[in-house]
């Protein structure tokens, strides 16, 4: 990850050559940051208007520390679910 928590290696295709300015991959198309799906924001009566709010996140981030929806590298399927990486790393060290 750069300072800006963009991956530098695609994590679908591999792809290590990005621009400092690209925000998908230009081989598989696949977005650089690794977004929440979104948060609907709230006005003061409760009115969920058209607005959704997404936050950039770690690259190994499975759901937002901001608002707990899942993010798009985990629903791309790029992430193990949390307990499966677990289970693994854990056969791994027996």
């Amino acid at each position: 990850m750069d300072d800006e928590i963009k991956v530098v290696i695609c994590p679908r295709c591999g792809n290590e050559v990005t621009s400092s300015h690209s925000e998908y991959c230009k081989i598989c198309g696949l977005r650089l940051y690794n977004y929440c799906t979104g948060e609907f924001i709230s006005d003061p009566n409760g009115n969920h208007p058209d607005y959704v709010e997404y936050h950039k996140n770690d690259s190994d981030a499975r759901f937002c520390e901001k608002c707990g929806m899942p993010t798009t590298f985990f629903q791309e399927g790029l992430l193990r679910n949390w307990q499966d990486a677990k289970n693994l790393i854990e056969s791994n060290e027996a």
